[in-house]
This record gives C-alpha cells, sequence and structure tokens, in this order.
C-alpha cells in the first residue's frame, strides 16, 4: 500500500495546488477501498478485520459523493472563482 501512496503524493505534487478532477479523486478512493478489502482479507483477528473492511466502505462512500451534483457544482463555482482572482 505504501509504494501506491506514494506514487499518489507524487502525482498531486506534479500537478500542483490544481484541485483534481472528479474522475482522478473518485478513481483514488475507489483504489484505496479495493486496498482495504485487499488487507481485510489477509487478517485473521475479526474485530481488525471488521473495521478494516467499514473503513473501505468509508472510502466508497467518498467516492459516490465525490460524484454527486451538487459536490460537483459546488467544484466547477470554485474554479470559475480562481479564474477570477
Amino acid at each position: 500500500m505504501t509504494d501506491r501512496a506514494d506514487k499518489s503524493r507524487e502525482r498531486a505534487i506534479e500537478r500542483g495546488p490544481e484541485m483534481p478532477s472528479i474522475l482522478n479523486e473518485v478513481s483514488e478512493w475507489l483504489d484505496r477501498a479495493e486496498q482495504a478489502r485487499e488487507v481485510a482479507g489477509q487478517l485473521t483477528d475479526p474485530g481488525a478485520r471488521k473495521a478494516v473492511l467499514e473503513l473501505a466502505e468509508s472510502f466508497d462512500r467518498l467516492a459516490r459523493a465525490a460524484a454527486t451534483p451538487a459536490v460537483l457544482r459546488r467544484r466547477e463555482l470554485a474554479a470559475k472563482d480562481r479564474k477570477r482572482t
């Protein structure tokens, strides 16, 4: 997981302070959910497995939330404001 997280950070640094595209953000959250499920599959402790699976579900919810029309509209308006200043 560390290698993927490092690459993600490097991409964010290369992009600079701009907001990542919605597809990139959704993809990142879904990747994290997948990674968490992979880790959960390797855990033998039921409590730890449950906690990591709940984390994966949270990542899935964040991906869905990032793609909602209200969030998309808010980002569009913020981008317009940034261009004006």
